[in-house]
């Protein structure tokens, strides 16, 4: 059960024992006071695999070693409208340590494909996400210490991969984000995310950005390939967006748009109060803005823009 004020955590989870008439009655008592004019109303959605426990990553104990691999998700439809919410992702692990998703492949959820909220030591490697009505991937609060390579995330809704708050220490390498409803990877820095890797993906024909990254510190984008992005508003979306970000490292990715006309027309944008900002060794091709930087302190050395 939700309302507009209270969703994802602050959701009620629980199975419908009973209706009789106007009484429904839950498995679970409702965490928070839902009301009337708040639109409160009861959805039928659920993940397809989660562990144990009701609430967020702090409120639940540690699931230990869980393996999911060579699996197929598929949901109906693949969107859920005003009801998109994360806690029923296909896959909503919480709170896991030394866990690993291996060849797991989900399609047309109404939610998120592959959610893992909080924990350590965890692999998402050659998994496969299409046409979901949330993110593709979603690494989420509180991730520490994990690794997703070698994945396709293609046509959801929102982001290919989407990174949420204190998501630290991590490596997203080796994938393709495509035709995705927002970016093919999204999220970068926000709400404290720090000292992540991001290289050697292709981020090509999203609506928005190939890689966005806003409010955050201590990052490397390297060796991306970011193609034709921008398709939702032709010109208004970099290839890569740096706002509000400090001290991160971005050198030798590739930004281009070889379509006619092309869609994607600027590079790689430094915005906001970004600074201490390192591009170097970018090549960009056909932008009618290669490389941007405001801060005062950042610097862009080396790129190649034509």
């Amino acid at each position: 059960m939700v309302d507009d004020r209270r969703q994802w955590w602050d959701g009620t989870h629980a199975r419908v024992v009973s209706v009789e008439g106007s009484i429904v009655r839950l498995s679970e008592p409702i965490d928070a006071g839902l009301k009337v004019k708040e639109k409160a109303r009861i959805i039928g959605l659920f993940p397809g695999i989660t562990t144990n426990g009701i609430g967020p990553p702090v409120c639940r104990k540690p699931t230990q070693d869980v393996v999911l691999r060579d699996l197929v998700l598929r949901g109906v439809n693949g969107r859920a409208g005003p009801y998109m919410d994360f806690t029923y992702s296909a896959v909503h692990l919480v709170h896991c340590f030394n866990a690993r998703i291996l060849n797991v492949s989900v399609f047309d959820w109404p939610s998120d494909g592959i959610g893992v909220q909080g924990g350590k030591d965890l692999q998402v490697t050659h998994c496969q996400v299409s046409k979901c009505g949330g993110n593709g991937f979603h690494p989420g609060t509180g991730l520490g210490r994990s690794v997703w390579s070698h994945n396709i995330g293609m046509g959801n809704s929102c982001d290919g991969l989407f990174l949420c708050g204190q998501v630290n220490d991590s490596v997203f390498s080796n994938s393709v984000f495509t035709y995705n409803g927002n970016s093919g990877i999204g999220g970068v820095g926000e709400f404290d995310d720090h000292h992540n890797v991001i290289s050697d993906n292709v981020c090509s024909e999203n609506a928005k950005w190939g890689i966005n990254a806003s409010d955050g510190v201590e990052h490397m984008i390297s060796g991306n390939m970011l193609r034709s992005n921008s398709r939702g508003k032709p010109g208004v979306y970099p290839a890569l967006r740096l706002h509000n970000t400090k001290r991160f490292l971005v050198q030798g990715n590739r930004c281009a748009d070889d379509q006619d006309p092309p869609v994607q027309t600027c590079g790689i944008v430094e915005s906001g109060d970004s600074d201490w900002n390192l591009v170097s060794g970018n090549l960009c091709v056909g932008m009618v803005e290669p490389v941007t930087v405001v801060g005062r302190h950042s610097r862009a050395e080396g790129n190649l823009g034509i």
